[in-house]
């Protein structure tokens, strides 16, 4: 175990010493890795090493040794790096942390406690473990009850996925720092320098996957969908209301949306959303 600690504090510092890309440095380099130019591709994966960590730690003590979850991140990240497209507009870790996100989290359905879970409810309960600390009081009533309520999830369903849980101890066992205070290994190699919090990296990815899947629309069918469901970020708006502010009758903005939402339900299309929809 402390082997293993040792090899993770140093493969974080070694990836600590490995240069950031500046916008335009990303840029040309992603450039020429989508044109295959093999050693653009490694410096895109290298440079970005340190934010699968961060999305690797969300998911401690959920089945797989920390190490592991990296490990999947890395494959993750090589595989947003094979299609990226930088004149998307999109900064890479933006579109690779779905990539990252997906690679760890069917890791842990495959190799984890979760065997028998979808990835959504895989998602469940990391949210419900997260919520009770994980390492106790699961066979506690009424925090059951609380994390259910806190995470809108009836407590039926909370104890189920509970009940298929198993603890695991793992690299993320306790080390001690310097202060002689308790903390896990990620927290002691925690990396200040990243740019974002995995949460508003999560956030906009997900609004990018979202932009990619409305402008394979129409411009009438994505205006349609936007106004319907408040994505404008003002409220989800009527039929007759759209119909009023695009000229249209209730009727043909109905047939507009029921194409459109057609064409979402698309598998090719749905499959961009799936890791963020439980």
């Amino acid at each position: 175990m402390m082997i293993l600690e040792r090899s993770l504090m140093l493969y974080l510092q070694e990836i600590r010493k490995i240069p950031m890309l500046n916008r335009e440095e990303e840029y040309k380099i992603a450039k020429k890795a989508l044109a295959g130019n093999e050693n653009a591709k490694k410096r895109l994966v290298e440079s970005n090493l340190r934010f699968v960590i961060q999305v690797a730690g969300k998911y401690r003590n959920c089945g797989l040794p920390v190490i592991d979850l990296i490990n999947e991140g890395n494959i993750g990240l090589m595989r947003a790096v094979e299609t990226f497209d930088p004149d998307k507009g999109f900064h890479f870790i933006s579109y690779a942390v779905h990539w990252i996100r997906q690679a760890i989290l069917k890791a842990i359905s495959d190799k984890g406690k979760l065997i028998r879970l979808p990835l959504n409810r895989n998602n469940d309960l990391i949210q419900i473990e997260k919520a009770m600390n994980t390492n106790g009081n699961t066979h506690n009533p009424k925090l059951v009850e609380k994390v259910s309520k806190d995470l809108n999830f009836k407590v039926k369903y909370t104890n189920q996925l509970l009940s298929v849980s198993r603890r695991h101890i793992s690299l993320d066992s306790l080390a001690q720092n310097n202060d002689q205070h308790s903390a896990t290994v990620i927290e002691t190699i925690e990396d200040h320098t990243a740019e974002k919090p995995q949460a508003a990296l999560v956030q906009e990815s997900l609004q990018n996957s979202l932009t990619m899947v409305l402008n394979t629309l129409t411009d009438q069918e994505k205006e349609v969908i936007k106004l319907r469901f408040g994505l404008t970020g003002k409220d989800p708006m009527t039929l007759l209301e759209i119909g009023y502010n695009l000229g249209l009758t209730k009727e043909r903005i109905r047939q507009i949306e029921k194409k459109a939402l057609q064409r979402l339900r698309h598998p090719t299309r749905r499959k961009q959303l799936k890791d963020y929809i439980s």
